[in-house]
């Protein structure tokens, strides 16, 4: 990224550090001075640990979205005395993958390299030798420590907006995966009951339909002992009107073949 608008602004960055830095766990602030009036140098975010079991630690992050920044940062050592840095107890720099190089980063920094919309560690921060906050640091601090601004709230709006669409786009293709397979099983199951009974349920009547309904309700309703007796009866029917036919079949078997 060496010219022309970045891929990756600032206020993408920034979005992303408020995610690294969550409340009530840190105090976050951006654009943080070293005193309240006539401050030389702002240090791009300032995060205070809020939990005594981690140590109250103070990390300072420069974000560089531009590799010839980056490499100003390098030509100017001097800066960080001069400036919040120097309350640090961690140091690291947040810029897009590629604005900082191997072997770049001054002893100590850490690097967060951001990337599809996340910032992750690839250089850990070691800790700093930091000069104890006064009430200068502390009062530029406390000003600058608030809410999101538009910017940020479009970035985050639009962060969460991808992440729902992810999730409710996953969702649509798993319930029509579900879906295919329900029909999948209905359609095997009426192919079955046409082999089975001798019916085209494609083109089954209302009147048949409602008749097999009803015939199949009732054999719901009875219990186990009721559906045998039912099913027993009609199957006694059944074999009555065979026993006719094969009759019949016996009585005039050149009938029969004459007709066929």
């Amino acid at each position: 990224m060496t010219g022309g608008a970045p891929a990756v602004s600032a206020t993408d960055i920034t979005a992303a550090l408020r995610v690294r830095y969550p409340s009530p766990q840190w105090a976050t602030a951006f654009e943080v001075a070293d005193r309240t009036g006539g401050a030389r140098r702002r240090v791009d975010c300032v995060a205070l640990n809020c939990f005594e079991s981690r140590g109250l630690e103070v990390h300072g992050v420069e974000i560089k979205v531009h590799r010839s920044d980056w490499l100003r940062e390098l030509r100017n050592p001097a800066k960080g005395d001069e400036s919040a840095q120097r309350y640090c107890d961690r140091w690291w720099v947040a810029a897009p993958r590629g604005v900082v190089q191997d072997g770049e980063l001054p002893a100590g920094w850490g690097l967060l390299e951001f990337a599809s919309g996340k910032l992750r560690a690839q250089v850990q921060a070691a800790p700093l030798p930091a000069a104890p906050p006064d009430r200068a640091f502390m009062a530029a601090f406390v000003r600058r420590v608030g809410g999101p601004g538009a910017d940020e709230l479009r970035v985050l709006l639009n962060r969460e907006y991808l992440r729902a669409k992810r999730e409710f786009d996953a969702r649509v293709v798993a319930e029509t995966r579900r879906f295919d397979k329900d029909a999948e099983e209905i359609r095997a199951n009426s192919e079955r009951l046409q082999a089975l009974f001798g019916l085209n349920l494609h083109w089954l009547n209302e009147p048949e339909a409602a008749e097999i309904a009803q015939f199949v309700r009732a054999a719901r309703a009875m219990g186990s002992e009721g559906r045998r007796a039912f099913l027993l009866t009609a199957r006694g029917k059944v074999q009555s009107v065979l026993d006719h036919l094969d009759e019949a079949i016996a009585v005039s078997p050149a009938a029969l073949d004459r007709r066929e």
